[in-house]
């Protein structure tokens, strides 16, 4: 497990490791949490995306692009809901792992 407080740190996180599951918070203080998706999933076709909220969580949520963002939660989140992202995140990861493989 990696932590990011920002979009900047989170890119260098990325970059240096591999990851099957990355959530991100919508509201970031220096880019929006859907602008950082798309950016991830730009370089990254096989991390499962997940977009959580704990801010106007239905309209905010409702623009996340399913062909970015493959997971979305709302905050807070309990600790069965982590580990259920966590473990259908790295299903889609081990699918287009496999995919590509092909």
């Amino acid at each position: 497990v990696s932590v990011a407080r920002d979009a900047a740190t989170g890119r260098e996180v990325h970059a240096a490791e591999d990851f099957d599951v990355v959530m991100i918070d919508l509201t970031l203080p220096d880019v929006g949490g859907l602008e950082l998706a798309a950016e991830l999933r730009a370089v990254d076709g096989v991390t499962a995306l997940v977009a959580m909220t704990g801010v106007d969580r239905a309209q905010t949520l409702d623009g996340a692009d399913p062909a970015i963002v493959d997971l979305r939660a709302t905050k807070p989140l309990a600790w069965d809901r982590i580990k259920e992202l966590g473990t259908r995140g790295a299903r889609h990861a081990r699918d287009r792992r496999e995919e590509k493989e092909a």
